[in-house]
């Protein structure tokens, strides 16, 4: 053949084209059919071929230029785990910028530390596990305890073997409906100094839960002041089953009464239940007033039998839920003896005398 361009400008509507002979001169041959299908000869070698679906490639594919992809994962929790999608760029930099700041915010999201354990019916605002209390308000004679259960997600379930998790037991149920004002709460309450570290940010909230009751359930974010609340909606889809909840959300002080000094800060509220007059229907924004859950808000006090079980719980700046890791136990008993320092009897700690009766 000699050197030069070949060009067959006809409509060919079928059967194989053949070139015979040596490919002497190195070149490329390409040749389309009337389905579409492009095919490259690189010196007498089929080097790849383009299809309207999947492009496909004998061997190694190389690519000298800049290649446009159409179909790609926009995930920044890569949360899928494919093994064949391509993602952006954008979504591996707010990965790799989620895993930058992992650290838990949440003392005692293990729930190994029960410093004061409690026995029998718990009174509004009274702690059971270390940064962890029981709130509510209900007309009803129910009865209730906050433990430190042993069951908790297997190891190969969350990738972590938890000692402990937080449980609320209800002992004798509070009925349904619930009164309009009745709620019940198991809350985490953050310092305000604690809360100025994620402050403005863009933060996730994970955890895991394990309940009677399946159903819509709720978390609540307010202030110590109680005038703003942002609430969010999660589901727990089977019973008596260990699942894991993400939720996301952005910190904001435009509306209401915010502290950043040692007093309370935030509070993070899971709510069980609660009557209609604390449920709303306006869902992660920032809104004037004081709620505690959705309009969708599942009763999980209503029966003896129900108990919610919370693990595993993380907060953290960034989009991304990074896998839960516990603090070495020294840390995290000092960061608990920040606000409740346990002592036995006989026990013995340094102090001074003020006067001849006072110490």
């Amino acid at each position: 053949m000699s050197s030069g361009d070949l060009t067959i400008d006809n409509t060919y509507d079928g059967g194989l084209v053949t070139i015979m002979g040596e490919n002497t001169g190195n070149s490329n041959i390409l040749i389309g059919d009337p389905a579409g299908q492009l095919k490259l000869y690189y010196a007498g070698t089929l080097e790849g071929e383009t299809v309207s679906g999947a492009l496909k490639a004998t061997n190694a594919l190389d690519i000298a230029g800049t290649v446009q992809v159409d179909a790609v994962l926009d995930e920044d929790t890569m949360a899928s785990d494919s093994a064949t999608g391509l993602a952006t760029q954008q979504s591996i930099k707010a990965y790799v910028d989620g895993l930058a700041d992992s650290y838990n915010h949440i003392i005692n999201g293990d729930f190994e530390l029960f410093q004061r354990p409690a026995t029998g019916a718990l009174t509004d605002g009274e702690y059971g596990m270390d940064r962890w209390s029981y709130d509510f308000v209900d007309v009803t004679a129910g009865v209730n305890q906050m433990v430190q259960g042993g069951t908790v997600p297997t190891l190969a379930e969350s990738g972590h073997l938890s000692p402990y998790s937080g449980a609320l037991d209800i002992t004798t149920g509070f009925g349904d409906p619930l009164a309009v004002d009745d709620y019940h709460n198991m809350s985490y309450k953050m310092e305000g100094n604690d809360l100025r570290a994620i402050w403005g940010k863009e933060c996730t909230l994970s955890f895991w839960t394990k309940c009677f009751r399946a159903g819509t359930y709720s978390v609540a974010l307010r202030p110590s002041a109680g005038d703003v609340y942002y609430i969010m909606e999660y589901t727990v889809g089977t019973t008596e089953t260990w699942e894991k909840h993400t939720l996301t959300f952005t910190l904001d002080d435009t509306l209401g009464t915010w502290t950043y000094d040692e007093d309370l800060g935030l509070n993070i509220t899971w709510c069980l239940g609660a009557g209609s007059g604390l449920q709303t229907s306006t869902l992660d924004a920032w809104t004037l007033g004081n709620k505690f859950a959705s309009s969708n808000q599942v009763n999980g006090v209503q029966h003896a039998d129900d108990i919610f079980r919370l693990s595993q719980v993380k907060l953290e700046i960034g989009k991304v839920a990074t896998p839960f890791i516990s603090r070495p136990m020294a840390e995290e008993l000092a960061l608990c003896q920040r606000y409740c320092q346990s002592w036995g009897a006989n026990s013995e700690f340094a102090g001074y005398c003020t006067t001849t009766t006072n110490a």
